[in-house]
């Protein structure tokens, strides 16, 4: 099973939040996040980079704020 985002917010929204927020990651993803925030707008991201943005998304609240 594939992460799905929280209702109405799209990976897109997920990956500008990581982006915004990227200092309270380890620095090991911030060229992963901006690529995302990048790409998301345009295509969908493979089911391993939702993997990721999600766990990213939740370590930070799991809510885009």
């Amino acid at each position: 099973m594939s992460p799905r985002p929280p209702t109405n917010v799209t990976w897109g929204e997920i990956a500008l939040f990581l982006q915004r927020e990227k200092e309270r990651l380890d620095p090991k993803y911030h060229e992963f996040i901006d690529d995302m925030a990048m790409h998301t707008a345009v295509e969908w991201p493979s089911l391993m980079q939702r993997r990721r943005l999600h766990k990213l998304f939740r370590s930070l609240g799991g809510k885009i704020t």
